[in-house]
């Protein structure tokens, strides 16, 4: 399997529209700094199915590449997942909350194991 930025595995379809936000809180009570996160274009994403549900990675895959996403192919992921959880790897924190505002029950989980 090729590297990604940012796995997608769902537990459920739905698009909605897509937010940035930043990474980390600052030092001494100082505000989050500000991290722009890349534009889709500059983020890879592989979709794995986690429901089993015939061609639902193929079908949100196609949705991220409209979104302007680079994808790998889709496949699919065991166990079962009971909610949409998108993995990105370090210093794609901005970008995997971009990608899961387009996943209303999706959380962000950290790989430090690469994708």
């Amino acid at each position: 399997m090729a590297a990604s930025d940012c796995a997608a595995s769902l537990s459920s379809e739905g698009m909605s529209s897509s937010a940035a936000t930043g990474e980390s809180g600052g030092a001494d009570g100082e505000a989050p700094p500000v991290i722009e996160a890349r534009p889709p274009g500059e983020v890879t994403v592989i979709v794995l199915n986690s429901v089993g549900t015939s061609g639902l990675a193929g079908r949100v895959t196609g949705l991220l590449d409209e979104l302007g996403y680079n994808t790998l192919e889709p496949d699919n992921f065991e166990p079962r997942l009971e909610q949409s959880l998108i993995w990105y790897k370090e210093g794609f924190g901005p970008e995997a909350q971009d990608l899961a505002a387009n996943f209303p029950d999706a959380v962000t989980e950290f790989n430090p194991d690469g994708l």
